[in-house]
């Protein structure tokens, strides 16, 4: 019970990592709340509907949430797409779109949050990045520039907000089968499918991929007292991929 009676947030709750992380955080005893534009997956935890992209309705989701709880101590900001392409093939429209809900996104909800950690002089934001953004990753400009981003922001929170008991950290998962990596694996013929998940067991030193419960005990760790002297920072949990 690692987060008893903590208050959880986390965006991008209804599938995938951040459902997982959702899971992982009321196994501690957190209470934990969602904001996703997708309903609540089963046994999940309570969703309000938002659109992470959108500040009006980023800052009614949070306003609910302090509403009922009247205090907010981690965040967990998971929302997040994907999609393929270089600079040369990704249209401006699809780029501006991957940072309005990655960048924007985790933005607005960590604008959001932060006003109730302050007043309380306490707080953890956990991001979750991509091992793309510590190194970049072929065929995915757009999502490694977004992901990129959020660990230098990850770090410049970190020192704006130390001084207020507010810990920011992030972290990079290698891939993890969530459906996002599904859907992306549809635009392929079966040969390319089969290549593919070939291709990702061999980048990844473990001979693997992830599955989301092990991301979300990484975000445990950094959400409660455990990791009470670690700010700035981000943890790979990528089965070796960013050690080569």
């Amino acid at each position: 019970m690692r987060l008893k009676n903590k208050i959880c947030v986390v965006t991008g709750a209804s599938s995938g990592i951040g459902l997982a992380c959702a899971a992982a955080l009321q196994n501690e005893g957190g209470l934990v709340f969602g904001i996703d534009l997708n309903p609540a997956a089963a046994g999940g935890p309570p969703i309000i509907r938002a659109d992470v992209s959108d500040e009006t309705s980023v800052e009614h989701a949070v306003a609910e949430i302090l509403a009922r709880a009247n205090r907010i101590d981690v965040l967990v900001a998971s929302a997040g797409i994907n999609l393929q392409g270089t600079v040369v093939t990704t249209p401006p429209d699809v780029w501006e779109r991957l940072f309005a809900v990655n960048v924007r996104g985790t933005y607005l909800a960590c604008r959001a949050v932060l006003p109730a950690m302050q007043r309380q002089k306490a707080g953890s934001i956990v991001i979750i990045g991509s091992n793309y953004g510590l190194v970049g990753g072929r065929n995915y400009a757009a999502y490694s520039a977004t992901k990129g981003a959020l660990v230098a922001l990850t770090k410049a929170m970190a020192l704006d907000h130390a001084a207020e008991g507010i810990r920011v950290n992030c972290v990079c998962p290698g891939t993890v089968e969530t459906p996002m990596v599904t859907e992306l694996m549809k635009t392929l013929g079966p040969d390319e499918i089969v290549a593919t998940n070939a291709r990702r067991k061999l980048q990844h030193p473990l001979g693997r991929i992830g599955q989301p419960h092990e991301i979300a005990s990484g975000v445990v760790y950094l959400a409660g007292e455990e990791s009470s002297f670690v700010t700035g920072t981000t943890l790979a949990i990528d089965g070796g991929f960013t050690a080569q």
